[in-house]
């Protein structure tokens, strides 16, 4: 995408030493890799993730129906 919006805007790279800059190098492709693979995971598995919430997310729906419904009795 990035490679597109630079043929857009700038057009063809006329100067050698732009045109020799890559992308990413090994040791960014070895940082971007577990971070891909983490997010690719969480889309096709996301169970696996949501099960370490779903403790805390259920304790705070509870917090919040019980708030709702004393304000609903102080409202009458």
């Amino acid at each position: 995408m990035l490679w597109l919006y630079r043929r857009v805007a700038f057009g063809r790279i006329t100067r050698d030493d732009l045109r020799a800059l890559l992308d990413l190098s090994p040791r960014e492709y070895a940082v971007f890799a577990p971070l891909i693979l983490l997010t690719l995971w969480m889309g096709v598995y996301p169970q696996s993730f949501l099960e370490i919430f779903e403790a805390s997310v259920a304790a705070l729906v509870e917090r919040h129906e019980a708030a709702l419904s004393v304000s609903r009795l102080a409202g009458m």
